[in-house]
């Protein structure tokens, strides 16, 4: 299935639209087991899981706020696009997630998505902003990738002390895995 919104925009990363009936089963049980319905997305690049999320979101209600450094050509514009379809529930900031906290720190969010710095220093800062911001759920994407750095955020995830983990989201028969954790924030 090609997703019709992504279209007009291309990326050398990313690639949640080819895969997208692993990942609904995985947004579907985030928003209805876990009530997510207020998320800040760290790493948008063109969107593909943000419009699967407001999409596959099982109450549309979901309300998610983007953050992205817009290094790839095509970020701020599809941002746009994703406003247009989604006005009400989508918001979008082109920055390092660690400049713009001042930005969205005066919300409350369920889910902290961290998906984009992947090195060790980006991760734990973007762990430290989920934690700042009192959310009860971090959840990461590329948890488990062979042969690229990404491999740190499964070791810093499972070696953080305010961090336990929750859930492990299958992706087929891919190389990788989402990863939800709990923060001492959890109701």
């Amino acid at each position: 299935m090609e997703i019709e919104y992504l279209k007009e925009f291309t990326s050398p990363e990313g690639h949640w639209m080819y895969i997208p009936d692993i990942y609904r089963p995985t947004i579907e049980d985030l928003t209805s087991t876990y009530k997510i319905s207020s998320m800040l997305e760290i790493g948008f690049n063109i969107g593909y899981s943000t419009y699967m999320f407001l999409e596959w979101d099982t109450t549309q209600k979901l309300e998610i706020t983007s953050v992205d450094i817009a290094k790839h050509p095509c970020t701020v514009d599809a941002a746009a696009k994703m406003k247009e379809l989604h006005p009400s529930r989508f918001s979008f900031i082109a920055c390092s997630s660690r400049l713009a906290f001042k930005q969205f720190s005066d919300k409350e969010y369920d889910l902290v998505f961290i998906d984009g710095d992947h090195t060790a220093v980006g991760c734990l800062s973007d762990i430290q902003i989920a934690l700042d911001l009192q959310a009860p759920y971090v959840l990461f994407d590329d948890y488990h990738v062979s042969d690229t750095p990404v491999n740190d955020i499964r070791n810093i995830a499972e070696a953080h002390p305010d961090l336990t983990l929750e859930k492990l989201y299958p992706a087929g028969d891919m190389d990788f895995r989402i990863a939800l954790y709990s923060t001492p924030f959890k109701v």
